[in-house]
Order: structure tokens, then sequence, then C-alpha cells
């Protein structure tokens, strides 16, 4: 004779509106109203909402997400991209910095992220379809470029979207929150000018394929230098084309500080912190103080300016902050709210940050001996 035991399992219905409108003694409509916290022609009192939201956490409720967003037409989700490209990514201390600004609001205002991360990848139509099978309430566009692959499309699928840190000089209707580049570099060489240097250096990124950001500081420097009557005194290492990043950034230093005891620049300005590290890096191996006799500015304000010794004087870009107001801009489209008398269907507005100068350890009074 064969005996089977037989585990009896019981169950457990999950938890439902109709349960908690029991428990309370209302109707199933008051109790989706306190739930789904949606804005119908249900009236409820202040000790009745407290009673059902009480009641919902005794039961555990969990509400279905499915149903809410069918309900409210609204995901309560939004979708970040991040566009592929070279020194990109959610990885990146730069894209990192605009996504804890975008995540901290998006926590304040109750909205999930879905991040989109197309940076590495050669196929980003999977990312894009995701946008135009409109699975968020509104997307926001990290750091594209015009020529970004699928931005048009993307563009043609939704009428939510904000670009944050979109730098390009060309007019697009686009919403967008940018940088203001060029003022950046005025306000370096302004800085060290201001200090007694005349012979100032940029070192600019060697890339093939300039960004609009990396071409607005360059002309920027140029027109500075102009501004001032001052000579511009090395090359760019981005004119090195031929050349490795690092390899060409190396060369237009070490050209720089082979120019001789009168026409050496006592002062440079990089691109970004990261440069203007690496240029510090080289002044040391030629022994060579900063500041005593090389004063350095880098861009970007980044963690990375309190790790060196000295600290680097850098021109702040408010990377966190542009990722918070791309999304209130964003919330303000979804929400439909107007804003300096524009249509809602109206695009193109652009907020605009501007620099500053952080000053710490890395720029002196011009090195005269």
């Amino acid at each position: 004779m064969v005996s089977s035991n037989i585990t009896n399992r019981s169950t457990k219905r999950r938890p439902t509106l109709s349960a908690i409108a029991n428990r309370v003694g209302c109707s199933k409509a008051v109790a989706s109203t306190v739930i789904n916290n949606s804005k119908g022609n249900t009236i409820v009192s202040d000790s009745l909402r407290k009673r059902v939201e009480e009641a919902a956490l005794e039961i555990g409720y969990v509400p279905n997400f499915a149903s809410r967003s069918l309900a409210r037409k609204s995901t309560r989700m939004l979708g970040v991209y991040i566009p592929p490209g070279i020194w990109t990514g959610v990885g990146m201390m730069y894209e990192g910095r605009i996504l804890r600004g975008i995540e901290r609001t998006c926590q304040d205002k109750n909205y999930d992220i879905l991040l989109i991360n197309a940076a590495g990848s050669h196929n980003s139509e999977n990312c894009i379809q995701k946008i135009a099978e409109q699975q968020v309430d509104g997307t926001l566009l990290v750091h594209v470029r015009a020529n970004t692959p699928g931005l048009q499309q993307i563009l043609e699928s939704s009428r939510n979207i904000v670009a944050v840190d979109y730098n390009e000089p060309e007019p697009v209707k686009l919403d967008a929150v940018s940088f203001d580049n060029a003022a950046a570099l005025m306000m370096a060489v302004e800085h060290l000018v201001k200090l007694g240097h005349s012979r100032i250096a940029y070192i600019n990124p060697a890339i093939l394929n300039p960004s609009p950001d990396s071409i607005a500081r360059q002309n920027s420097f140029l027109a500075s230098m102009k501004t001032f009557n001052l000579p511009v005194t090395a090359p760019f290492s981005g004119q090195e084309k031929s050349l490795g990043y690092k390899t060409a950034f190396q060369s237009a230093v070490e050209y720089a500080l082979s120019l001789g005891a009168e026409k050496m620049p006592t002062a440079f300005v990089a691109y970004n912190d990261l440069l203007a590290l690496e240029t510090m890096h080289v002044l040391a191996d030629k022994g060579l103080d900063v500041p005593g006799k090389v004063s350095i500015v880098g861009i970007d304000d980044s963690p990375f300016c309190s790790f060196a010794r000295p600290q680097l004087t850098s021109i702040k870009h408010p990377l966190e902050q542009m990722g918070q107001q791309a999304v209130f801009m964003l919330l303000e489209k979804i929400e439909k709210i107007n804003i300096d008398g524009l249509e809602d269907n109206d695009c193109g507005r652009r907020s605009i940050f501007q620099p500053e100068l952080v000053l710490r350890g890395t720029t002196a009074q011009a090195y005269n001996g």
C-alpha cells in the first residue's frame, strides 16, 4: 500500500480595495480615491482618509501598478536616455552627477526612473523603442547632440521630452537645460589676467569629432585672449588629431613648456578637471611648482578637485542642479502647466546655467622670476 502525504498549502489572497472598504465601512470608490490619490468626484474627509490609509497598512495592501497606471493614464515613471558615445555611461562621473540630481527630484515628486542606457551600445534601437512605446510619462535626454543616433525618432515619439546639458548652438525645437560654456572660459581667463598672467595656454581634448561644448570652450578661449589683447602661446591638443588622447595632450603641454622662459605659459586653462589634473602631473614631472611657477584652472568643479594637492581651482559646472531643473521642466510639460505664457505644445525653451569660479590652491600671482 502506497501512502502519500499531501501538504495543504493555504492560498493567501492578495489584499484588495474591497477588503479595505469592508474593514473601514466605506465604499470601494472612497478606498480607491484615497489609495490612488486621485482627483475625482468623490470627496473624502481627512479623518476617513486616515482610516483608509491605516487599514491598507494593516492588511498589507500593495497597489497594482498596471491598474493604477491605466486608471490614471500615467505610469509615474520618467525615462532617462543616455545616448551612445565615447566616455559616456551611467558609471561615468559626468553622467552620474546629472543622474543624482534627476533621481533626488524624482523621489521628491514620487516618480520612478526607467534608465535607458545606450552608452557603449552599437544598437540603440531597442532603447529608443521603449520611449516610442510610451512606457514612460516623459523622457530626459542626457547630453545628446544634434547627430545622436535616433534623436529625430525620439522627438517624433513624444512631446514630453527635455534635454539636459544640451549645448548645440543651432536652435532645435526641444526644451533643454544648458550650460554657458563660453562664459565659463571667459571667467577662467579673466581670473588669470587679474592675477597678472599674460601667457595663458588652453588644453583641449584630442578627439576627431569634438562636441559642441568643446568647440564653444575653445572658441571662447580665443575670443577671451583677443579681448584682453593677449597672444595664444601654445597649440591645442585637439589639433593633434593623428595622435592618441593622452599622447596629444602631453605633447601640447610639453611643447608649451619648451618655448623658453620668455614665451612659456605661466598659466593653463583646461577643458575639464581631468585634463587639468593630468597637466599638473606633467608639470610635476618637469619640476615646475603649482601655483608657484604655473597656475592651472579646470572646468566642472568635480570631486577630483579636492583630491589634488594642491586642490584644483575650477569653474563650477552645476550638473546635479541641471538634472534637477530638467525634471522640473519635464513635469511642468507633463502636467500641462504653462511657463512664461507658452502654450502646452510649444517647445524650444532653454534654461541656461551660469558658471561660478571656485577658488582653491592652483592659481596665484604670475611668476616673473
